[in-house]
């Protein structure tokens, strides 16, 4: 099952909702922080984001 993301545009992917990193596989959005975002993932811990990188680079990806 895919996860559409969220219509707000400064939340591309839903709280709580499961995305996928090339490198560091799958994981959790767990919470934004104004340009950023934080994802716990399952064999890396905890990664923070800017926003306007995984949007131009396509960092993550949703999944069900």
């Amino acid at each position: 099952m895919v996860v559409q993301p969220a219509e707000d545009a400064s939340k591309p992917f839903p709280d709580k909702s499961f995305v996928m990193h090339k490198q560091w596989g799958r994981g959790m959005v767990v919470r934004y922080d104004r340009n950023k975002t934080v994802v716990s993932f399952d064999e890396a811990g905890y990664k923070t984001f800017l926003l306007d990188m995984v949007v131009q680079n396509a960092l993550l990806v949703s999944v069900g």
